[in-house]
């Protein structure tokens, strides 16, 4: 009883929490049944004196048909095609180490600097 006119509004409020489901369910109402059909006197006060609470009790169901699923899905497609390399050339020119400090010169309060230092080997 509570539950089409409770499903149409948070599909159309664009899923919101409890909460703010509570929180504009006074507004939405009048637009639900301008839209569709003039609600119950009961249904409307059951519905505005709804908690938060139970109005996510009552939406349980209809958040699990409406879940978000993921479109991309773990796969074995790609993960032969991209190369990994486990083996690093460290004698070779053009290898960087990298290391990051903090500057022993800054004595500003709240604010840390950073200093990132690159060696370039063999060059």
């Amino acid at each position: 009883m509570l539950l089409p006119p409770l499903k149409a509004i948070w599909l159309a409020a664009l899923p919101p929490c409890g909460e703010r489901l509570k929180a504009c369910l006074p507004d939405w109402l009048p637009a639900y049944e301008a839209d569709h059909h003039p609600l119950d006197a009961n249904v409307r006060q059951a519905l505005l004196a709804a908690s938060r609470a139970t109005l996510d009790r009552l939406l349980i169901p209809v958040r699990v048909a409406h879940r978000r699923r993921a479109t991309t899905r773990p796969g074995s497609l790609l993960r032969g095609e991209i190369p990994i390399r486990t083996e690093w050339p460290e004698n070779a020119p053009g290898f960087l180490e990298r290391c990051k400090s903090k500057s022993p010169t800054c004595r500003l309060p709240r604010m840390l600097f950073r200093i990132l230092l690159s060696i370039n080997y063999l060059t």
